[in-house]
């Protein structure tokens, strides 16, 4: 396996997110040109001046909010990092296979990365750190990769995870985290506080399309209540982050604290379940808006999960992914050199 790896790379991808001020439009205006994200239905010189109109009309809300969160998004910091200690883990499992980095939108750019990759590759694995599959993250991506293959005229093989909700390890990650946070309420309220599982919400017409996030999340979120021996009634899952006047799936997060709130519940933890790094999502939609709409509620205790981002535990299943699609091109190549032999 050591010689599959010297012929083989590791790509994670991520959203992306402006790294600083000046970026938010530029990266609004990628967003609003992918027809996955946005499905405006013009294509040519007509899409590309609308895209520009909403990366304008959004820039002012969109810019303060990442100003509140640090001036800017720290997803490509944390996904450069965790690409870092991959490598290192990686390499001190005798595998010195090299780990990039690179976003859908933004950058560093997909297209940009598969350039620059070394012209002996063979393999490339390929892991968008999305838990689920949707077509507005995965989906896209993949799109996107496929693209910069053929453009610059790339020959080695890829290789992607589609999704990782169900992986043991995942699960014990997520086990991981989600037990810290119960306890750290139960220390103050003295009592299993309420679970919502909180994921970035799909506009409806994804499911009517048999887009099968929402189910993903729904199972994965069975599945971890389940492993905690949570109690009927005690968790639910909960949607964030709709905006415009289109039909997003719901219930709404703010909905779900506000009906908390009314029942008195005292103590609510906040797991991000579709997000294994920080980012608006979690440092703006989750920290503070959702946090003053418990407050206001009247929930005490309000408390969110922390994300991954370069947790060990993270890292070690990141690996335990990339050995198993090694192994998995190893034996490829050893039933290859069998049957050309047979011949």
């Amino acid at each position: 396996m050591p010689d599959i790896a010297k012929k083989c790379a590791v790509l994670l991808t991520n959203l992306g997110g402006p790294e600083n001020l000046e970026a938010v439009e530029s990266f609004l205006f990628d967003l609003f040109m992918d027809r996955d994200i946005i499905p405006i239905p013009l294509e040519g010189r007509l899409r590309e001046p609308l895209a520009r109109f909403l990366a304008r009309r959004r820039y002012q809300k969109v810019r303060q909010r990442y100003q509140v969160i640090g001036q800017g998004s720290p997803l490509v910091k944390i996904t450069n990092e965790q690409a870092r200690a991959l490598g290192e883990s990686l390499r001190k499992s005798d595998l010195p296979v090299p780990v990039f980095s690179a976003m859908r939108y933004g950058h560093p750019q997909i297209s940009k990365i598969i350039k620059r990759l070394p012209e002996t590759l063979q393999d490339l694995i390929v892991i968008p750190l999305f838990p689920h599959y949707c077509k507005a993250t995965t989906g896209t991506t993949i799109k996107c990769l496929q693209q910069a293959v053929q453009r610059h005229s790339r020959t080695f093989r890829t290789r992607v995870i589609e999704h990782f909700h169900e992986h043991p390890l995942f699960l014990e990650a997520m086990l991981e985290t989600m037990r810290l946070g119960i306890q750290f309420l139960q220390d103050k309220i003295d009592e299993l506080p309420f679970i919502v599982f909180c994921a970035h919400s799909v506009p409806l017409r994804f499911v009517k399309q048999g887009d099968p996030y929402i189910d993903h999340i729904e199972q994965n979120a069975r599945r971890l209540a389940s492993l905690l021996n949570l109690p009927e009634g005690q968790w639910q899952v909960a949607y964030q982050s709709q905006i415009g006047p289109i039909k997003w799936v719901g219930p709404r997060a703010e909905d779900v604290l506000e009906r908390l709130g009314r029942d008195e519940q005292n103590g609510v933890l906040l797991v991000p379940i579709s997000f294994v790094s920080d980012h608006l999502e979690t440092l703006y939609d989750m920290d503070i808006v959702l946090r003053e709409v418990a407050k206001k509620a009247g929930i005490r205790w309000f408390h969110r999960v922390e994300c991954f981002n370069t947790r060990p535990v993270f890292i070690t299943f990141l690996n335990h992914l990339v050995r198993t699609e090694l192994q998995a091109l190893f034996e490829q190549r050893s039933e290859d050199r069998s049957q050309r032999s047979e011949l």
